[in-house]
């Protein structure tokens, strides 16, 4: 081309022209125009050269320049103006690129040259020298900050070294690396490409970025988006000179310095994108704004909005699921009250556009176990891909059931485990990655493989998804060198039953908090193979041990088996075998199955057993003793005419209530023909008698076991002898990984196959139906048609049910009820539901239960839990607590009561203040029901609740204080005489309603009795009963757990007695033992028989007191009462020590510590009642100890009630040492605090049963 020509051309474009007066040609010159994709060369002599095609620069505009020879002037414009092929015979120099994010990367016409770079250094000086194009840096600066330790001779010798190395490497004559006597620099000349990826965060880009002419917004679309992965990377990612500090410092700061710059530019881009409508792609680049700053919430917010826009609303939702799931995984905390308010929205509007349960769909959103596959040639003639490379990739993995989805940067992403392609995912990603390494790419391959959940929308073209797991494969595979295999430890574990692995070391990821693990593929293991349905094998040992209980049974003598196991071991299996047998032996066997859906239903599996529905109007007429009695009763009569094998089945998922009742039942066991076979997981902890309890371990089985059972399922010998070798191995003896592999193995499948993995192949085979399945989960592991045909009114729910009852994933165990094979059937359903799906279900279930009468307030609680509708949730499950109350199953109680504080405590509401106190409240007395009086757990919670609405008294509801002391003074374990009647008065000043006032009558009367001031006492206690017979049984329950009008009365017998009024005492204790048995609540009756006991002990009346301790002991033990179980134990054995018949002190000992610990305020007492029994057994000597130790502790102490009773035992002691003058003045002491407690005097009461 000539001047002429060209200046007209350039003159058309209105392209300025600046000469360069330093430049005068020897003969004509030829101008050669440089831009995007021109090539040429002078039109007669000098040497070939490549035109800069870097439209960026340095941060230069359009120029006019010197090329490599001295005819040539290179006009470098910011467009083509036209084509300008180079010729077919022109040779060119090499092309130089120096790639600085990511690893540092040296490259010559896309050949590697970084392996020629013999130091690290020289990378180092690279880098350093690259950041800061055309400067020149001293050769003094640059040793002494790359060689800090060594003299500065050394330094600069070694610096030579690496120039000179530089300079071979480079071979280009001194254009790209330029030095001089003093410095060096790094000039992009003639002879060197651009490195464009830092040149793309140059202040001219940002500036172009944000411009709206035509030719910004070409430049936007050709030229920066095709090249925004090469932004990833951060600035020489995983470089590092640990002997160099000055270095590192600079590195650090560079580094940060670059991430920023992308983020600029990145969102001035997507802000001019949404600008000229093209919401698509700005979506692309929100999304890479996740990349650069995953936690930052902006982008979060950013990426849904758009997503929203557009149309994809589930999408946007499924950003918030990710963010909040990786915050609470990496920082423990959840998204701002702005990014929640947007989710909020945009699930709003999307309800209005579908209907809350979404018919059966074959394009539905799921999580899925995925594996992920990257690979990405070593070299390449730029930075995108060569041409042919994505069609190789896939000619590789699609044989192998895998799929190429996108192409990230200058590589391949292909996934394994999409639907119908699940089975044995890891073992086929790793084969494809094998055969990745051969493809014909200059350099080689390099692969990165990762697995675990995501977030996957199918659709009809590529899959779209959630989750940083397919990420990470590319990190993964950047990690990898040519020839190189590298996984992360998902991915290894997934294939490691058929390749080999060694240790690759961890690496630090970009937005990462810890560093990844990495393995290397070192080659495939030997191959095995497959599964079916689970006969009994390898169990003979376990069936032994079982059939000798039965004897013992059939001999009259009751057993307890505990099996357990892990799940999968077959639990359930040899149970159900074991069942079979006995009702062939003529045995009677009674199955309680216990349900994950109904844990919190108190005695759910045990009602239903029984043919009564626990929401029977039958049900609510009865007390908690009653249905227990009732029960137990049944159990022992059925046993009595026909030994009785009772299986309670899955154990670990039952109530409190239920273990309650099963934990009476086994400590009341005597002769009855019975047999308690129980099927638990380890982790659960039972309270079972050991002398008749056998545990026994599932283990797996071993390698025979398991190849018997694979044998049973396969008897035509279908699978070959290599193949169940290999079965046996990688099921490592869980019979049911054994079953289905041999299912998966008969029914034609040819991989490996994981229990994840398996179960999500075998769902997948329901094709359309699978949803079905997955809403059914939702519902728990047992589930009515009629709910899910309610769930899902548009599906086909009988044929969905045909269909997973032919795969045998379901089972009807009796008409219109069908019920998952195995638990974890139903957890990989269940897990395989999309949160904002999971919680959609889950809701409309609730709402389901909420439109029948008498639903079980727990299960619909659970539902709305799952939901995520917290308050709701929370007001059902203080509406469980409460029914739990009502039947006294005080720990189920608990159980609910938490679950709803512990919602309103997630929320953090202010307004939610005064409604979590109330809980909290009713959670202390379920926890005073459950654990006595006096229990520290108790006090201590309502302790914290006194003082949060003492420190701010304005802002409590009315009663709350009230509530909160009253807790306090019946939790109270240990006060002294100031502290409880104080505690008691202020209780009485704070009374406004009845039930305040009564619950304030009790403690008074309850604390002056321990003090000894009788005739006060007696007073109270009387108010007490007064208002007990004018307010209504909830009322009079309200502040404590027992009802006054029992309670008081028994208190006041005792006071009677003391005051000697005699028989007006024995007719008020029967009385209130009497009201006990009416009320059919156990905790009063054993309060009220305590007490009476407790009467007739004072009065040394040892047969009364003796029947009644037996019968309260009794009743105690049945129940689970410490307190009255350790006093009534000690009472009885004071009567067996009052008739001759106790052998040995040592159970009194024993009876006493148990007492002091379930409440050690009345210490005294239980010293008193040992002391009496120490004196009859004639032992006065302990006896005399325990009385210094009583009367030493008696006076600051609240048990002041038997102060006289102590004095007169220890004069009775010093009369038998022959103390008489000493033992004299203790009587009268006692005497005389008697007639000050206006009581009767002790000598007086322990003659009047005479």
């Amino acid at each position: 081309m000539s001047a002429e020509v060209c200046a007209s051309a350039l003159a058309a474009r209105q392209v300025p022209i600046r000469k360069m007066p330093d430049f005068k040609a020897p003969y004509p010159m030829v101008c050669v125009l440089a831009g995007p994709r021109m090539r040429g060369r002078p039109s007669r002599g000098g040497n070939p050269f490549r035109v800069d095609s870097g439209i960026l620069g340095w941060g230069r505009k359009s120029r006019v320049r010197a090329a490599s020879n001295a005819n040539t002037c290179v006009i470098d414009l910011k467009e083509s103006l036209f084509p300008m092929p180079a010729r077919q015979n022109a040779s060119r120099p090499a092309a130089v690129v120096l790639c600085l994010l990511g690893y540092p990367r040296l490259l010559r016409d896309g050949v590697e040259l970084t392996s020629r770079i013999k130091y690290r250094k020289g990378l180092a000086l690279l880098a350093y020298l690259g950041a800061q194009p055309g400067v020149w840096c001293t050769r003094e600066a640059l040793a002494e900050l790359l060689w800090p330790g060594l003299a500065p001779a050394a330094a600069r010798t070694n610096l030579r070294q690496v120039l000179n190395n530089l300079a071979q490497t480079l071979d280009d004559g001194g254009q790209f690396l330029q030095k001089r006597d003093a410095a060096v620099r790094l000039e992009p000349g003639a002879a060197a490409d651009l490195p464009l990826d830092m040149a793309l965060l140059s202040d001219e880009a940002l500036n172009r970025v944000k411009e709206e002419t035509p030719a910004a917004r070409r430049w936007r679309t050709r030229i920066l988006e095709p090249r925004l992965a090469q932004l990833t990377g951060p600035f020489c990612e995983g470089f590092e000179l640990p002997d160099t500090p000055d270095f590192s410092t600079w590195l650090q700061a560079r580094r940060g310095y670059v991430h920023s710059r992308v983020e600029l530019l990145l969102e001035a881009l997507c802000s001019m994108q949404q600008l000229e409508g093209r919401l698509s792609q700005a979506i692309e680049t929100a999304r890479h704004l996740l990349g650069v700053a995953p936690h930052k919430e902006a982008h979060q917010h950013l990426l849904m909005t758009l997503l929203a826009a557009s149309g994809e609303a589930r999408a946007a939702l499924a950003v918030f699921d990710t963010y909040a799931l990786a915050l609470r995984r990496d920082l423990g905390v959840a998204p701002s009250e702005r990014l929640q308010a947007l989710r909020e929205e945009i699930g709003c509007k999307l309800k209005d556009t579908e209907t809350l349960a979404i018919g059966a769909s074959t394009h539905s959103a799921e999580l899925r176990q995925l594996v992920g596959v990257y690979c990405h040639p070593a070299t390449t003639a730029s930075d995108s891909l060569r041409a042919g490379f994505v069609a190789q990739v896939k000619t590789v993995v699609e044989p192998w059931g895998g799929r190429v989805v996108s192409t990230l940067g200058r590589g391949v992403l292909a996934v394994f485990g999409l639907e119908r392609q699940a089975e044995r995912a890891g073992q086929r990603a790793f084969l494809a990655a094998q055969a990745l390494l051969a493809l014909p790419a200059e350099g080689g391959v390099a692969v990165g493989v990762s697995a675990g959940q995501v977030l996957l929308y199918p659709s009809s073209d590529l899959p779209h998804w959630g989750g940083d797991m397919l990420d990470l494969a590319r990190l993964v595979g950047w990690s990898a060198q040519p020839g190189e295999v590298l996984a992360d430890a998902n991915a290894a574990l997934l294939g490691g039953e058929w390749f080999d692995f060694s240790d690759a070391g961890p690496r630090l990821f970009p937005g990462a908090q810890t560093a990844t693990p990495l393995l290397r593929l070192c080659g495939a293991a030997a191959l095995p193979g497959g599964h079916t349905t689970s006969p009994l094998v390898g169990r003979a040992s376990e069936l032994a041990q079982l059939n000798q209980a039965w004897h013992a049974v059939g001999a009259g003598q009751a057993r307890i088996v505990v099996l357990r196991a892990p799940p999968g071991l077959g639990k359930t299996s040899l149970a159900d075998a074991f069942a079979t047998q006995v009702e062939a032996g003529q045995g009677r066997v009674r199955r309680i199955q216990c349900r994950l859906e109904h844990q919190h239903e108190a005695l759910f599996p045990v009602l239903v057993e029984a043919g009564i529905r626990a929401e029977s109007t039958r049900f609510e007429a009865l007390s908690k003793n009653d249905v227990f009695d009732a029960l137990i009763a049944d159990f022992c009569a059925q046993a009595a005419t026909q030994p009785t094998l009772l299986l309670v089945d899955d154990l670990h998922w039952s109530d409190l209530a239920t273990r309650e009742l099963l934990g009476q039942l086994v400590h009341g066991l005597g002769a009855q023909p019975l047999l308690l076979l129980a099927t638990t997981r380890p982790e659960i902890e039972l309270d079972f008698p050991a002398e008749r309890c056998t545990l026994i371990d599932l283990a797996p089985l071993d390698h025979a076991g398991s190849l018997s059972m694979i044998g049973a399922h396969d008897p035509q010998g279908t699978i070959a002898a290599a193949e169940r070798e290999g079965i046996a191995k990688v099921c490592g003896g869980i019979p049911l990984f054994v079953e289905r592999q041999v299912k998966a193995r008969l029914q034609g499948g040819h991989h490996w196959l994981s229990i994840s993995t398996l179960l999500q192949g075998e769902l997948d085979k329901l094709g359309p139906y699978k949803p079905v399945l997955n809403a059914a989960a939702v519902l728990g592991n047992q589930f009515e048609r009629s709910h899910l045909a309610q769930l899902l009114p548009e599906a086909d729910i009988a044929a969905a049910l045909a269909r997973a009852t032919q795969l045998q994933l379901i089972e009807t165990p009796w008409a219109g009820s069908c019920r998952f094979r195995h638990a974890l059937i139903r957890d990989a359903a269940y897990e395989s539901l999309p949160a904002p799906r999971r919680r959609a279900l889950h809701e409309a279930a609730a709402r389901l239960l909420m439109r029948q009468a008498d639903s079980p307030a727990a299960e619909l609680a659970g539902h709305l839990e799952r939901a995520d509708c917290a308050h709701e949730a929370a007001a059902w499950w203080t509406k469980a607590g409460e029914q739990d109350m009502q039947k006294e199953f005080a720990g189920d109680a608990m159980v609910s009561f938490g679950k709803a504080i512990a919602l309103l405590e997630a929320q953090n509401r202010e307004t939610d203040r005064f409604w979590r106190n109330a809980i909290r409240i009713r959670l202390g007395y379920a926890s005073q029901m459950a654990h006595g009086l006096g229990a520290t757990s108790t006090y201590e919670l309502f302790s914290a609740i006194v003082a949060e609405i003492q420190a701010r008294p304005d802002e409590c509801e009315p009663g709350q204080l009230f509530a909160a002391l009253s807790g306090c003074y019946m939790g109270a374990s240990s006060l002294t005489k100031e502290e409880g009647l104080a505690l008691a008065h202020r209780l009485e000043s704070l009374a406004r309603t009845e039930a305040e006032l009564l619950m304030a009558s009790f403690a008074l009367g309850n604390t002056l009795f321990w003090l000894g001031r009788f005739a006060e006492a007696a007073q109270w206690q009387q108010k007490c009963m007064a208002l007990a017979e004018t307010v209504a049984f909830s009322e009079r329950i309200r502040y404590t757990v027992d009802d006054p009008a029992v309670t008081s009365r028994a208190l006041h017998a005792w006071t009677l007695c003391y005051l000697g009024q005699e028989a007006q005492a024995l007719a008020m204790a029967e009385e209130a033992v009497a009201r006990g048995r009416r009320g059919r609540r156990a905790h009063a009756l054993c309060f009220a028989m305590m007490l009476a006991t407790c009467m007739h002990f004072s009065r040394s009346d040892t047969a009364r007191a003796g029947r009644l301790a037996t019968d309260t002991l009794a009743l105690a033990r049945q129940y689970r009462f410490p307190l009255w179980e350790a006093g009534a134990g000690l009472l009885h054995l004071w009567a067996l020590a009052e008739s001759g018949h106790l052998t040995t002190a040592e159970d009194l000992l024993n009876a006493a510590t148990m007492l002091r610990q379930a409440i050690p305020s009345r210490a005294n007492t239980s010293r008193w009642f040992v002391i009496r029994a120490l004196m009859a057994q004639g032992e006065p000597m302990p006896a005399e100890e325990l009385l210094d130790v009583a009367l030493r502790e008696v006076e600051t102490m609240e048990e002041q009630y038997c102060w006289a009773d102590l004095l007169w035992l220890k004069s009775s002691c010093l009369r038998l040492r022959g103390q008489n003058v000493e033992a004299e003045a203790c009587a009268q002491a006692a005497r005389s605090l008697a007639h000050q407690q206006k009581r009767v005097e002790p000598a007086a009461l322990q003659t009047c049963a005479a």
